[in-house]
């Protein structure tokens, strides 16, 4: 893996050789040697550094207090046994667990070639700033109002869903908006793209983290977003040899407060089933009604009703779009919190 990553930089590499050479004629090859040789141990530990610091698997933080005591839903109980099965294949798996942060690096399997020519993806995207436009018709406007607003999209180099979101909303394209579109990008090779095409046009906010990652580090910061698009390209269960767990992503985005008052949420998933060796026989084969359960109750939880908008199945992939808002705080006189239970989020 790190030769992929290092081929991802070669160009700075080149540079780097030429500037020694140019300046360097009189020294002795062993000399340019020892240079080309300190240079490539220093990029190999920044790279090592950056790998490393996107892929923190961060504990998901505890589930907030219910203020309204719904019992947990179907499809929230089912989601919560499917992680158990995950875990379970994983405990039974040390050389999984103890694989290094190198050995994890995301890499999409999917090119912008292919994203540009799917029907389907720019069905979902345009659908997406539908649903944005008809839920946040001054979306703009309340960006202005508040500096806690950010925008939290995954999304590819070609930048397809932010310019679908831009052409709803163009005010998206000045670079005091497109700022606030917070991008996390775990693939090297994509993050390499951004930083050098449409990305750098639109300004956007662009971290090569992965989403965890990106959720634990910025969940004091008092942000808030309206709309969240976790454009997942992997299985509900996740990616067992990478500890990606895009469930556990959805519970740390509600429990750590990121939903705004108002919040659209689009989630893509792939529901084919796990290969037995992976996943218990025992455990629940999840369904698009599971996540849309499961994403309710942990609304519910933290004070937000959640409401299913839409929902497009086909090809193993599930993609729906759910609205959630706060709801109005009971009067502490009727319901009041119990002391001493910790609480995360908002």
């Amino acid at each position: 893996m790190r030769l992929v990553v290092a081929a991802g930089v070669v160009t700075a590499g080149v540079v780097t050789g030429v500037v020694i050479l140019t300046w360097g004629r009189r020294l002795r090859k062993r000399s340019c040697d020892a240079a080309g040789s300190k240079h490539e141990r220093l990029l190999a530990a920044a790279v090592d550094a950056m790998v490393l610091g996107s892929s923190k698997h961060i504990t998901v933080p505890p589930l907030h207090d219910s203020l309204h005591g719904e019992p947990p839903t179907r499809g929230w109980q089912r989601c919560m046994a499917a992680m158990a099965g995950v875990q379970s294949c994983l405990d039974d798996a040390p050389d999984v667990c103890d694989a290094s942060a190198n050995d994890q690096i995301l890499a999409s399997s999917c090119t912008t070639a292919k994203l540009s020519a799917s029907s389907s993806k720019a069905r979902v995207d345009a659908l997406l700033a539908m649903h944005a436009l008809q839920t946040f018709p001054d979306l703009t406007a309340e960006m202005a109002a508040d500096s806690g607003f950010v925008l939290l999209l995954l999304d590819a180099p070609n930048m397809l869903t932010t310019t679908a979101l831009a052409r709803v909303f163009p005010a998206l394209r000045q670079p005091a908006f497109a700022a606030r579109v917070c991008i996390p990008q775990a693939d090297p090779g994509h993050y390499a793209l951004m930083m050098e095409t449409e990305a750098s046009m639109l300004l956007c906010n662009v971290r090569f983290q992965r989403l965890d990652t990106w959720l634990a580090a910025n969940a004091k910061l008092g942000l808030r977003v309206p709309i969240f698009f976790a454009d997942y390209e992997t299985s509900v269960y996740g990616k067992r040899s990478m500890g990606l767990h895009p469930l556990q992503d959805l519970q740390r985005f509600l429990r750590y407060g990121y939903a705004g008052p108002k919040c659209l949420l689009g989630v893509t998933l792939s529901f084919r089933s796990l290969h037995k060796r992976h996943y218990p026989a025992e455990a629940p084969v999840l369904t698009p009604d599971d996540l849309t359960g499961f994403l309710a109750h942990e609304a519910s939880c933290a004070g937000m009703t959640c409401a299913l908008s839409e929902s497009i199945i086909g090809h193993g992939m599930a993609r729906r779009h759910c609205a959630s808002q706060r709801r109005v705080p009971p009067s502490p006189t009727v319901r009041a919190r119990p002391q001493g239970r910790p609480v995360t989020g908002s």
